[in-house]
């Protein structure tokens, strides 16, 4: 059985006109009296705060997944990548992982720092060795003198303070930049690689890379520029080593406003479906100096579309104080109570301000779930009554079922087909025994709904034929069809 949620809105038929002969027109499966809807995430209080001294500064840019019923979160703290786990979701502990003294001690949660920690990103490499099985990259900066050497912090530091008048470059050192890498075995303890640099980018924010299995390449996107912009870009590379420079393919537009552009992609796949790709997106509002967290979705992660311009987490307030920014974690996870949940770092103060700019004492970031019901992160909804069908699907199963939410004197019928509307527009006629008349009415709010036409389930073809699905509905959404 397959799921097919309304967020791919591409599978809605959008209806053909035809004319007699006498001059009228007419429409044929066309969406009337429907729109799509993006709720909103259900935000839960704080779930995770910095609370160690190795933290102060970023809490941020994380990584997280759900595995013999632990979450595992490596996130970053200060100028650390760091460990935690939780069994629910909400209490976490960090466990001492011994591997990198902090104040003369290994008793601490950190799994590396220095160069190289912090806006990263680690993934499984199922072509690599074992000792290379996790791969990670970030942004890195770095002095190097007039022959290109790499300089010694604690040098440049000497040559600063010592410098006189207003030079401009009064050192004889520059920093430069690029996204380097590093190999572990095991996820927590790390190598840097011997190559200088794995992409000439500056990209200061968390890239979101993966090993395609299908393809045999590394995949990934990164933060770049369009038209001076921040945007969403996009490479792949067969050697890990190597990487071009990503092409864009996501960007804000004019309906965002001109003081907006894309701060990270949060791009995550969607669970349980490989030919649907998400992002949550940060988008960055110059003027107000916040960030809220948006949805794109795209069938090849190339072409992204926006099901809506509005927020998705949208910008609240925690412990009296008034969210700015929002980030997201890329992964979406199903959490203990079934539902889906998307970790986020909620930040206090503006963007450009700073911890400092909050009263002595408050804490200004934490990390809080964003939560929605399975699929339900967009729906086609009717406030009156409408009617919208989806294009042939092949059967997968032998019946159908519905996840959709009706409000009070509401309900939804669905209708079988052989096909959907096509041209020449002509009459549909129901497969006998499946129109909207004969099926049992849906309501109330169900995730996972059998359509039944009077009382009988069975649906009226094979598996592998096509059908078209009409959806006629009242005051009611629906968010996904399974067949």
């Amino acid at each position: 059985m397959k799921t097919y949620p309304m967020l791919a809105w591409p599978i809605v038929h959008y209806g053909i006109k035809g004319y007699r002969k006498d001059g009228t027109s007419y429409l044929v499966d066309a969406p009337r009296g429907v729109h799509l809807v993006v709720p909103k995430a259900d935000c839960s209080p704080p779930v995770f705060v910095p609370d160690r001294p190795w933290e102060r500064g970023l809490f941020d840019y994380f990584r997280l997944v759900h595995e013999d019923g632990v979450y595992r979160l490596w996130y970053t703290g200060g100028s650390y990548q760091c460990y935690a786990e939780s069994v629910d979701g909400n209490t976490w502990t960090r466990p001492d992982l011994g591997i990198v003294s902090y104040g003369g001690s290994t008793a601490n949660n950190i799994c590396f720092g220095g160069r190289g920690a912090a806006c990263g990103y680690w993934f499984e490499d199922y072509s690599a060795e074992p000792s290379a099985r996790y791969k990670y990259m970030m942004l890195a900066a770095w002095w190097v003198d007039k022959d290109g050497r790499e300089v010694p912090e604690s040098l440049v530091q000497d040559a600063l303070t010592h410098r006189t008048g207003n030079e401009l470059d009064p050192i004889g050192f520059r920093i430069i930049s690029g996204m380097v890498g590093y190999v572990s075995p095991d996820r927590f303890h790390w190598r840097m690689l011997e190559v200088p640099s794995l992409m000439n980018l500056f990209s200061d924010n968390q890239p979101i890379l993966w090993f395609d299995r299908q393809r045999g390449v590394y995949r990934g996107y990164f933060r770049t520029l369009w038209e001076g912009q921040r945007a969403v870009g996009y490479a792949e590379t067969k050697d890990f080593t190597r990487w071009p420079l990503p092409e864009v393919v996501f960007h804000a537009t004019a309906q965002d406003g001109l003081d907006t552009d894309i701060y990270a992609s949060g791009y995550c796949p969607y669970p349980g479906n490989s030919e649907l790709h998400l992002q949550f997106p940060a988008l960055y509002h110059h003027i107000p100096d916040t960030v809220d967290i948006h949805l794109a979705v795209s069938r090849d992660g190339m072409d992204w579309g926006r099901p809506s311009f509005d927020p998705i987490i949208p910008l609240g307030e925690r412990d009296g104080l008034p969210e700015t920014s929002l980030y997201v974690c890329p992964d979406l996870v199903t959490l203990k109570d079934g539902r889906w949940g998307l970790l986020y770092n909620s930040v206090a103060w503006p963007h450009n301000a700073g911890p400092d700019y909050l009263p002595e004492g408050r804490c200004g970031t934490c990390y809080r779930w964003a939560r929605w019901q399975p699929h339900r992160l967009a729906g086609v909804t009717a406030e009156a009554e409408g009617q919208f069908t989806i294009r042939p699907q092949p059967s997968q199963a032998g019946e159908l079922r519905l996840n959709y939410k009706t409000e009070p004197g509401g309900w939804v019928r669905i209708e079988l087909a052989d096909r959907g509307g096509g041209y020449p527009p002509s009459e549909i006629r129901p497969w006998p025994g499946y129109s909207f008349a004969e099926c049992d009415a849906l309501a109330g709010d169900e995730l996972d709904r059998t359509v039944a036409w009077r009382g009988s389930p069975a649906l009226p073809v094979s598996i592998g034929q096509r059908l078209a699905i009409r959806v006629r509905l009242y005051r009611a959404t629906v968010f996904a069809v399974a067949v």
